[in-house]
């Protein structure tokens, strides 16, 4: 899978793939899998008393697309998070730049800064600590919303049913009568 997905960036082929938060890029997805993947891996390795094997790139790349998708779930939720500029320390860390207005867009420049763990605020926007206690400096309201991808995957909302007479359709599109 990976040489087929090398393949299609050194060919720049371009396409896009329906995911819960809309239409994007198919390298998100992937992008996904390799996130989902890095906590559960640590999720194991933690549990067991063994430190994670991973690198600071690894590691930003899982707090970027933890924080991109807490926030992009946030949004869908009517919750947006405010634009705003987090930094992060440690291995991965760094100063990343959400923009809300809009589409939801993160910019991450790699340096050193204070600030909590990388890792440790993948670790709660991922569900596996509280978010309040990791991002403590941020406004409650921010780390309220920040929160709800954890407890949308754990709690989904139910669909609203539709109105009698109207077509149920799956996806973003609403029920239409």
């Amino acid at each position: 899978m990976l040489a087929l997905a090398g393949n299609r960036l050194d060919r720049g082929q371009r396409y896009n793939v329906l995911l819960p938060y809309g239409p994007t890029d198919w390298t998100v997805l992937v992008l996904h899998g390799f996130w989902d993947s890095w906590l559960h891996e640590r999720d194991i390795l933690l549990a067991r008393g063994r430190a994670h094997p991973t690198d600071a790139d690894a590691t930003g790349y899982a707090a970027a697309y933890g924080l991109f998708i807490a926030a992009a779930v946030a949004s869908m939720f009517g919750s947006p998070v405010p634009s705003q500029q987090l930094t992060l320390s440690g291995g991965g860390g760094g100063v990343f730049d959400l923009d809300t207005r809009g589409a939801v867009t993160l910019k991450v420049t790699r340096a050193a800064v204070g600030g909590p763990p990388a890792a440790e605020v993948t670790d709660a926007l991922g569900g596996r600590s509280p978010v309040s206690a990791v991002l403590s400096h941020l406004p409650a309201s921010t780390r309220t919303a920040l929160s709800q991808m954890p407890a949308s995957s754990t709690h989904p909302p139910r669909p609203a049913r539709p109105e009698p007479g109207s077509t149920w359709q799956e996806g973003p599109a609403a029920a239409q009568p």
